[in-house]
């Protein structure tokens, strides 16, 4: 299976890494992101990060989601705790 995911990546435009058969297969950026879709010819899913609101302070929900998964594990650390920003220090003071 050939599939993209493809990224903003600010003035540059959009960045694309597709893979086949969940191995790294190659890369690409445009700054269109049809031109970068149709440069990547025949794939067959595309996934775009496409944040559809950013927060003016505290997280958004995949922001917590992201940390709780990457984090070391860490028992007394509640999903709440991580949510309200009680320890937003531990990511650079989001």
């Amino acid at each position: 299976m050939n599939v993209l995911g493809v990224d903003a990546c600010g003035k540059q435009g959009w960045a694309g890494i597709r893979l086949t058969d969940g191995a790294y297969a190659g890369s690409l950026t445009d700054l269109r992101l049809g031109r970068l879709i149709e440069r990547a010819a025949e794939v067959d899913a595309i996934a775009v990060d496409m944040p559809l609101g950013l927060v003016e302070k505290g997280w958004r929900g995949a922001d917590v989601h992201d940390f709780v998964y990457r984090s070391i594990p860490a028992p007394d650390l509640t999903i709440e705790q991580v949510a309200s920003g009680s320890v937003s220090a531990m990511r650079g003071g989001r």
